[in-house]
């Protein structure tokens, strides 16, 4: 073997097995024609897809695939607006389009059937637990319905720190993560602003007879990755550091500004159609907040603090930081990868012992 593939990880290898098993033909042919419509695998409902926004969900699985970059969306609007029902179906013709692809591959060992179990969390603990399920698994799209964890004020609590730790260091997990939020502009800006490739604003219609309104409208809006992107609101072209400057913008008066409609990639309707089994969907959603509930707090002595921060470390534990052989085998690496989140977990909390101790001492010396 040259040196050339020893250097390749495993990782790697399997990515360079995808592209080669890169269906670029069926790649083109859903590019140059959209599906009108999809059919949700669950409840065998119809729903409309916009070619636009599918040419776009195309274009990122290409450059998953072939560039290396993963996804992010997010996915806003109020109450009953029907943020997870729209989240459900852009994850779902994501899904359509890697499996069409063949991307997800029961020969690769990268396909997975499309379930709430597999793809849903329903607030960021579950999200972060479903990311590290499958810290080993390719290609894998992962449905937050509840990531107000991550809004700015929240910037230092555990999930949050751990979530915008695991989005600067993951990006070669190549996953689609999708999440919602009733108002994505008050969520942390080194995500929103460095991360997200589009947001989506659910909104309500009028009805024809004027009575009622009906969840059926969305507002996307699109941060490119190169310079410009269309936007068929104002029929031109968009820099992206305006749109980035009108986030910012947003940002600032987050419960009452809307984002500006010229700088809007396009204005689409969507059905009330939910991919997901709802019975199992609320079911999974009422245990998740259950033991989320349930987490107590574990409360230190200052004596018992002191002796962590001064003399605890995970070495003296047992414990090792570094990184998996990757001569190892499967199961041997994931006992490693254990290991190394058992002693991260570890420095945090020697971490957090160690500002306590310092507030005390600065407290007894004022």
């Amino acid at each position: 073997m040259s040196r050339q593939k020893k250097a390749v990880g495993i990782v790697e290898r399997r990515v360079l097995e995808t592209r080669k098993g890169f269906n670029k033909k069926r790649w083109q042919e859903l590019f140059d024609n959209p599906p009108k419509s999809l059919q949700d695998p669950i409840n065998n409902e119809t729903f409309r897809v916009d070619p636009d926004a599918f040419r776009k969900y195309l274009q990122y699985v290409y450059d998953m695939v072939h560039k290396t970059l993963d996804v992010f969306g997010l996915f806003g609007g109020i109450e009953g607006s029907g943020k997870s029902t729209d989240a459900s179906q852009v994850g779902y013709e994501f899904y359509f389009i890697m499996c069409e692809c063949n991307v997800l591959r029961e020969d690769l060992g990268t396909w997975y059937e499309w379930t709430d179990k597999n793809c849903l969390g329903h607030n960021l603990d579950a999200f972060l637990d479903l990311c590290d399920k499958y810290n080993d698994d390719l290609w894998r799209i992962i449905i937050c319905d509840e990531a107000g964890d991550l809004k700015s004020e929240d910037r230092w609590e555990d999930a949050n720190k751990m979530f915008r730790d695991e989005m600067r260091k993951d990006r070669k997990k190549l996953r689609v993560r999708l999440l919602c939020y009733p108002q994505p502009f008050e969520l942390v800006k080194d995500f929103t602003m460095g991360r997200t490739n589009f947001i989506r604003i659910n909104r309500f219609s009028l009805e024809k007879d004027g009575m009622g309104s009906i969840p059926d409208v969305v507002d996307m809006i699109i941060i490119p990755r190169g310079d410009y992107t269309y936007s068929f609101i104002t029929k031109e072209l968009v820099p992206r550091g305006q749109i980035k400057g009108a986030l910012k913008e947003v940002s600032k008066e987050r419960y009452t500004s809307e984002f500006p409609r010229k700088f809007i990639f396009k204005t689409m309707k969507k059905d009330n159609v939910f991919c997901f089994d709802a019975e199992e969907y609320i079911k999974r959603a009422k245990e998740e907040n259950r033991l989320r509930k349930k987490q107590e707090k574990v409360y230190l002595s200052n004596n018992l603090i002191e002796l962590i921060a001064n003399h605890l470390t995970a070495g003296k534990m047992g414990f090792s930081t570094k990184k998996p052989d990757e001569s190892l085998t499967r199961d041997e690496r994931q006992q490693v990868e254990e290991e190394r989140r058992k002693a991260f977990l570890i420095s945090k909390l020697i971490n957090t012992c160690r500002e306590r101790l310092k507030k005390i001492e600065e407290k007894a010396n004022k």
